[in-house]
């Protein structure tokens, strides 16, 4: 989580963006009618595992067929770096879920959905004839 915070990015040993800090607008980025799923401390908002976001994500990534924005990605994620983890008052998600039942940081959250993602990798991999 450090090179996120240094260089605004984290990537894979073979150089692939894996994450990254978005400042400005979004707009550029989100294909038009991609899912945006916030992660935040909502009391109303459901709790999901990183590994359950990550399976759904990889079982059906921001297909590549949408208008605008970045091709070929698996999901995009919006994390509040404030205080409470508020998502308030950010009108592109279109859903809200929770990583854990008590107050989590916007680093742990990060680092969570790393873990998923790098897990669900891991068991393609495993799977994938030799």
């Amino acid at each position: 989580m450090s090179a996120l915070l240094r260089e605004g990015r984290v990537s894979s040993v073979d150089g692939k963006v894996l994450m990254r800090v978005m400042p400005g607008s979004v707009a550029p980025v989100i294909p038009d009618g991609a899912e945006v799923i916030g992660l935040g401390n909502q009391l109303q908002a459901p709790v999901a595992t990183a590994l359950t976001l990550a399976r759904a994500a990889a079982k059906a990534p921001v297909a590549d067929t949408l208008q605008g924005g970045v091709k070929n990605i698996a999901a995009i994620y919006c994390v509040s770096c404030t205080d409470d983890a508020s998502l308030d008052g950010i009108d592109y998600i279109t859903k809200t879920v929770c990583l854990n039942a008590y107050p989590t940081t916007a680093h742990v959250m990060c680092a969570r959905v790393c873990e998923g993602h790098y897990q669900v990798l891991s068991e393609g991999a495993q799977r994938a004839p030799k």
